[in-house]
């Protein structure tokens, strides 16, 4: 099903841009500590 490759491919999608992110919150988070 075509439908749902698209769909699988945006939660993975959504999924890096999430890690992304927190891996800068963790270096802010680095800085503002050490």
């Amino acid at each position: 099903n075509f439908q749902l490759f698209v769909q699988a491919l945006r939660v993975c999608y959504d999924f890096l841009i999430f890690t992304k992110n927190m891996d800068q919150v963790n270096k802010v988070y680095y800085f503002i500590e050490h």
